[in-house]
């Protein structure tokens, strides 16, 4: 399985702090980058469904939930929060299921949002 931690560049010096025990904590970094939190906005389009999407769209949102995302939907899209592995992981899946349920096109817009400095969360982005 490809690692998404090798798309990031080495290590910032303060990140390879050497702990009191003498360790290095660059796998405190490789773990936190391990699991890394996002938000994103999740869009879903089944193409060739007819006028109503609302089965597929009320089935992709109930994958997300089971994922242990937090969840948000709205007019045109959802918005979600957790692990960025679990985020790409729920894609998958719903386009496995539609798929499998018989949509045969689907097109999906997907837009990530992550930080270094804390973990990002849904509740940070509204005023």
């Amino acid at each position: 399985m490809y690692r998404l931690t090798s798309l990031f560049p080495p290590a910032m010096p303060h990140d390879l702090a050497v702990l009191s025990d003498g360790q290095s904590s660059s796998s405190t970094l490789t773990k936190r980058l391990r699991t890394m939190k996002a938000v994103a906005e999740i869009q879903v389009i089944p193409i060739g469904s007819g006028v109503s999407v609302r089965t597929e769209v009320k089935r992709a949102h109930g994958i997300l939930k089971e994922a242990d995302l937090q969840a948000q939907l709205h007019s045109y899209g959802t918005n979600v929060e957790g692990d960025l592995e679990d985020i790409f992981a729920a894609v998958r899946r719903i386009h496995e299921t539609l798929h499998g349920e018989g949509t045969v096109r689907l097109a999906t817009f997907l837009k990530i949002g992550t930080r270094t400095d804390k973990d990002p969360d849904l509740a940070g982005k509204l005023f």
